[in-house]
């Protein structure tokens, strides 16, 4: 990522109408068997693992799962046509994790953010329960099977599919949180407090909310009308046209501050929230 004032501004001199990458990683694939053969695992037990990773951390396949991750949310049904989507030749999209080997360490282990899955927890459980025997695919048609139904040569097939990869390096757990957030958003209730935190909190200025904020917009249309606060909702607002009414209206100098009412203010301050829920506001227990 761009850390310093000076390679900010030798990236911004380069590329003066574009903004800065939020998740700049290293764009590739791997074949699913990455992910459901033991034998590929940079992590074992019973190999000395634990002088290099902390191994009581919840684990799901090759990686650690981080802190932050929420539980498992897609339902059986949805799982089923994911991994139906494997087979049928339709893309699986894109899992990213974080690889920490390059950074030093006083006691010789990875940094603890290593090897974390980031994004693509939902799809990897469905690949993983499946190849599990967990639940049948295809059913009711002539396809219908459990994976313990299919020969060597069709889990060779299976294993062979391809999945999008995203690889990150960072050993900066609120940037990973962040990022994290960033792909993840939608579908999860926030509190009043957690909606009171300033942008500035972690340094943003107006500009990188903008641009942060316009990410998302470009996403999937459901991750921003899921993360929708509900009293916007209930108003009956178009939503994702109000917010980018409301980045316009910035852009155009009709707005000169950030306002608190302001759609886009109020749901990626939300968003900061979750992602660094450190800065959140204390509730007064008094």
């Amino acid at each position: 990522m761009y850390d310093t004032d000076e390679q900010k501004a030798r990236w911004k001199a380069d590329r003066p109408h574009l903004p800065l990458p939020i998740v700049d990683g290293e764009i590739s694939s791997m074949m699913l068997d990455m992910l459901i053969s033991e034998d590929t695992f940079p992590i074992r037990e019973g190999r000395g693992d634990h002088d290099l990773w902390d191994m009581s951390q919840p684990r799901l396949s090759r990686f650690f799962l981080p802190p932050f991750q929420r539980p498992v949310v897609w339902d059986e049904q949805r799982m089923v046509r994911f991994v139906e989507s494997a087979y049928l030749g339709i893309s699986l999209g894109t899992i990213a994790y974080n690889n920490g080997h390059d950074f030093p360490t006083k006691n010789g282990r990875f940094v603890h953010t290593d090897n974390w899955l980031i994004d693509g927890q939902q799809r990897v459980t469905s690949i993983m329960r499946y190849v599990n025997d967990e639940f049948p695919i295809f059913v009711g048609t002539e396809n219908e099977h459990r994976w313990s139904d299919l020969s060597v040569v069709e889990q060779r097939y299976f294993g062979h599919r391809q999945i999008g990869l995203i690889r990150l390096r960072s050993d900066n757990e609120d940037y990973l949180r962040l990022v994290y957030d960033l792909m993840n958003f939608g579908g999860v209730a926030h509190t009043e407090e957690q909606r009171a935190l300033p942008a500035a909190a972690i340094g943003d200025t107006a500009d990188d909310i903008e641009a942060k904020i316009r990410t998302m917009l470009a996403r999937d249309p459901e991750y921003v009308l899921n993360g929708i606060p509900d009293e916007i909702i209930e108003a009956g607002c178009d939503a994702r046209e109000e917010i980018n009414r409301d980045l316009d209206n910035y852009v155009g100098g009709e707005t000169t501050d950030w306002d608190e009412s302001m759609t886009s203010v109020h749901i990626f301050r939300s968003m900061l929230a979750r992602a660094f829920p450190s800065l959140a506001p204390k509730a007064d227990k008094g």
